[in-house]
């Protein structure tokens, strides 16, 4: 039974009994050309142009750079291209939380709640960072079942599946009852086809040396937007972009990280210390860790092999150059490890 809006959460208050739904999210009901994830993602966007209830509210979850505040805001803009005299909101839930916050201790929840429900369009950005807020969670919870009950649409960008979150139950339950669409980091192809329809839009003209250097030399949605914009700005009207000027676009964007950064976040992914890789353990998942962390390192930054190994317990170039070259060849066998050293990359400071 939902909860009466004028009713206020307590922090002492218990949530009701729930339990998940029968079926799954409506990740797979939605009419599409072909499974390949970045169709689910159109079909999905497709919805701003003629809304059907059944998708209400929708879901973009998926890690930090896969584009999701880009997918709001591309629902937004669709949707206002058609309905100009919609009303529109766009938010954060920090600042829902914050503002919500603000009108219980200056009596102006009335107001807040009215602003919130009026208007046939809300999107919200980064849900999963209100996890440890569970009024402000309970507060949301309401206002999106009366918007949803008026035919009103909420559109919610997370960086996880909102059923493995920390969110509170119900809140999960009630974003479940409409379309969850993933967005995940494009592979290789994904990142030549996205390359192609950035240029086209930004009218960049890159060289295929160029364009081949930027495929392989991002990985993120984020990063090949913004060396296109990049580009786009820096050399307008440009015959051909060549890798020269490619190249300098990619040192300002992506400023090499720190060594101790890229040793720190290869020791967390593999749940060790960076004590332990730089130590003299000879077990085998140490040693390996290592090796990733000497290949990125000297992949990344231009330290010499004699530096690296210097960052390591005081190890010679020789010793680096090994673990570097078993490191390489473990990574052309396994595909598995690429993915890992891909995500290693994301958390690494510097990247987009």
């Amino acid at each position: 039974m939902k909860r009466p809006l004028e009713s206020q959460p307590t922090k002492s208050s218990e949530p009701p009994a729930w339990s998940p739904p029968a079926t799954d999210w409506k990740t797979a009901t939605l009419e599409l050309e072909s499974s390949d994830s970045r169709d689910l993602v159109a079909a999905a966007l497709r919805l701003a142009d003629g809304s059907q209830a059944d998708y209400n509210p929708l879901v973009f979850f998926g890690p930090r750079g896969t584009g999701k505040t880009a997918r709001l805001r591309e629902f937004a803009r669709r949707w206002s291209n058609l309905a100009p005299n919609d009303g529109v909101r766009f938010s954060t839930a920090v600042d829902f939380a914050r503002s919500y916050a603000t009108a219980l201790e200056t009596g102006g929840l009335a107001d807040f709640r009215q602003n919130r429900i009026s208007g046939r369009l809300w999107l919200i950005d980064g849900l999963c960072q209100i996890t440890d807020k569970r009024e402000a969670q309970w507060e949301l919870l309401q206002l999106i079942e009366t918007r949803v009950a008026a035919g009103n649409w909420v559109v919610v960008a997370a960086e996880h599946p909102l059923i493995t979150s920390a969110l509170i139950p119900q809140l999960v339950g009630c974003l479940s009852s409409g379309l969850a669409v993933p967005l995940e980091h494009p592979d290789r192809e994904m990142r030549r086809r996205v390359i192609e329809d950035l240029c086209i839009q930004q009218d960049v003209r890159l060289s295929p040396q160029a364009a081949t250097a930027l495929c392989e030399q991002t990985r993120t949605l984020r990063q090949l937007e913004h060396v296109v914009l990049q580009l786009a700005a820096r050399y307008p009207d440009h015959d051909s972009i060549g890798e020269r000027q490619l190249t300098e676009i990619m040192i300002a964007a992506f400023p090499s990280p720190h060594p101790r950064s890229i040793v720190a976040s290869v020791a967390r992914r593999f749940g060790l210390s960076a004590r332990d890789l730089r130590g003299t353990s000879r077990r085998r998942h140490v040693v390996r860790a290592r090796g990733i962390a000497m290949l990125l390192i000297r992949q990344q930054t231009k330290l010499s092999l004699q530096e690296i190994g210097g960052l390591f317990g005081k190890r010679d170039h020789s010793t680096a150059l090994h673990a570097i070259h078993q490191a390489t060849h473990r990574l052309q066998q396994d595909p598995h490890l690429r993915k890992q050293i891909g995500e290693i990359e994301l958390t690494v400071p510097n990247s987009l």
